[in-house]
């Protein structure tokens, strides 16, 4: 009886048949990245594209709301920070219809903003510019953005800048043709 009560046990760690290679309880891990750079930019490096975006959107708002305008009239007036512009380049910069830009550019003009011209090198064209006082305005309110880049980058090697100048060209140029196929 003895015996037969033996053949109904398990068999002991001896007698079990061999098993393939044993496999580890740990969890299984992703490999380490490797430490050279990724020919495209990561995911956390778009987040953190669209992060910067939304930080400068709300700065911009923040602007139009200390310069008592809209977001609009803001976005005309930092294009032509950069200049005088025909009213047409302005309607193209800004996504206008002629109807629009006009109305946008009697706003601005009406508050002294900027000042209309005809054009010195065509005769049908409008030329626009800011005026001396919102120049000083909108210098006056971005002066701190500007200081505050100017300082991120101050410390970085002219490589890492050409670098990073690279990548957000080609970051926007994926977002224009992304928004060219919405239409």
């Amino acid at each position: 009886m003895a015996t037969q009560s033996k053949k109904t046990q398990a068999p002991s760690r001896a007698t079990k048949p061999a098993r393939a290679a044993k496999t580890s309880d740990k969890p299984v891990r992703a490999p380490k990245p490797a430490t050279e750079a990724p020919a495209a930019p990561s995911l956390d490096a778009v987040g953190r594209v669209l992060a910067i975006h939304n930080v400068l959107a709300s700065f911009d708002a923040a602007a139009a709301r200390a310069l008592e305008i809209n977001r609009s009239d803001l976005a005309c007036l930092r294009v032509l920070a950069n200049g005088p512009q025909k009213a047409r380049a302005l309607s193209t910069a800004l996504g206008l219809t002629s109807g629009s830009i006009t109305a946008l550019l009697d706003r601005l003009e009406n508050d002294k903003l900027i000042r209309r011209a005809p054009s010195t090198t065509d005769r049908r064209a409008i030329d626009v510019e800011l005026t001396p006082a919102s120049a000083r305005r909108l210098a006056k309110v971005y002066e701190g953005l500007e200081q505050g880049l100017r300082a991120a980058t101050a410390s970085q090697k002219k490589a890492n800048l050409d670098s990073a100048e690279a990548l957000l060209g080609d970051l926007e140029a994926a977002a224009s043709a992304a928004l060219a196929k919405l239409g």
